[in-house]
């Protein structure tokens, strides 16, 4: 009888697992009524099946407050450490507010951490579920604990893009603990790469949540160990770029691209940003018309030179340099793109006071770079033209 019970056990488990993502139960509890049933059941503890926090990542509060009461540990988790709160809180379910209340109503740990150190709360911020960051930062969730992927909750949020939980995660009126530390703490905390969120902001072209940080105090020119906030943004412009024009063509731009994280200020993080969201969404992604890129490229740069409007008119240096290489914004926006010169960009630096001048560790001048990318592509001679009117 042993080995016809082991060859059963995979299938209770299949079935347990069914029965929890339908919602279902009486056939859950029909299963647990076993103890070959109960067994399957807490052997998935502690898997990527765990049943709790299955239950609550597809949002079945009936199931969950049923299988508490039946004995499963309200902060059962994953292989991960992600425990029920966590999966309704990242995945915002149906009825997720329900499956919260009922888990915290019996004593879940709102600070519970997976292995990547990722919260409830960082998760939801995230996601952008508001209601959920409401709920658990009223339970009384820590705003200031650190993630492994790359900071807080605000950082995530404003990575992210989304202003109202930026909002909700500064208001010292509803977070106790930003009245202990001040809310320019929180705007200046560093994540574990140095960056600060008006710097991820500015690279994720993000200019609803750049407009509200610079409201609401955060240093337009501070350095981390990315650089200011306007250097991140033009940087977030040009890797977009980077692998149809820069690999193997611009050792300027590479040189640059090694060496960023010295110095580098949200404007710089801005072009960086432009050009990192056109590899996600043209290069690597493939299989686009040339008219859903023309889409994606006018999308972004729009994005990008709105985070240079909020950075410039919040007097960001235009002249601001990568310590390593001395790249300016300029020099890094000259050099274009496979899929058109940075004209608008161009024009906004320039007009907001940008050396043309200046030159890199190597020599090179913006116009420099201008030329070379004239030389590659004709599609980058309205650049060129820009930068030598500029010069007369």
């Amino acid at each position: 009888m042993a080995p016809q019970s082991a060859a059963q056990a995979p299938d209770l488990k299949e079935q347990l697992i069914q029965a929890v993502q339908d919602g279902d139960w009486d056939r859950l509890s029909a299963l647990l009524e076993s103890r070959a049933g109960r067994q399957a059941a807490e052997a998935l503890t502690g898997t990527e099946d765990a049943l709790l926090p299955m239950a609550a990542a597809v949002g079945h509060p009936h199931v969950i407050e049923r299988m508490l009461a039946a004995g499963f540990g309200v902060d059962d988790s994953t292989h991960y450490g992600i425990t029920a709160l966590w999966m309704a809180a990242f995945y915002g379910p149906p009825h997720a507010l329900r499956c919260i209340d009922i888990l915290l109503s019996k004593g879940a740990n709102l600070n519970a951490t997976s292995k990547e150190s990722t919260t409830p709360l960082a998760m939801a911020a995230m996601k952008g579920h508001l209601d959920i960051c409401r709920r658990l930062l009223a339970a009384g969730a820590d705003v200031s604990v650190r993630t492994n992927l790359k900071g807080s909750a605000l950082y995530l949020a404003c990575q992210e893009g989304h202003p109202e939980v930026v909002q909700l995660l500064l208001d010292a009126e509803a977070v106790s603990a930003l009245l202990a530390a001040g809310a320019g703490d929180q705007l200046e905390a560093q994540s574990q790469k140095g960056i600060r969120p008006l710097h991820c902001a500015a690279s994720y072209l993000r200019p609803a949540v750049v407009a509200q940080l610079l409201q609401l105090g955060a240093q337009v020119n501070a350095r981390d160990r990315q650089g200011t906030c306007m250097m991140a943004g033009c940087m977030g412009a040009f890797v977009l770029y980077l692998p149809g024009h820069a690999l193997g063509r611009s050792p300027c731009l590479l040189s640059s691209l090694d060496h960023f994280r010295e110095g580098k200020t949200p404007l710089m993080s801005a072009v960086n940003g432009l050009t990192l969201r056109l590899v996600d969404g043209i290069w690597m992604k493939g299989g686009l018309s040339m008219t859903e890129k023309r889409e994606q490229v006018q999308a972004a740069t729009a994005s990008c030179e709105a985070v240079l409007d909020q950075l410039l008119g919040a007097g960001a240096d235009p002249n601001t340099r990568v310590p390593v290489d001395r790249v300016s914004p300029l020099l890094f926006a000259a050099q274009g793109s496979p899929y058109g010169p940075y004209c608008g960009i161009l024009r906004k630096l320039l007009a907001a006071g940008a050396d043309l001048y200046a030159t890199d560790a190597a020599g090179r001048s913006a116009l420099d770079n201008a030329r070379r990318a004239a030389m590659l592509s004709s599609q980058h001679r309205p650049a060129l033209q820009l930068l030598e009117a500029a010069a007369r």
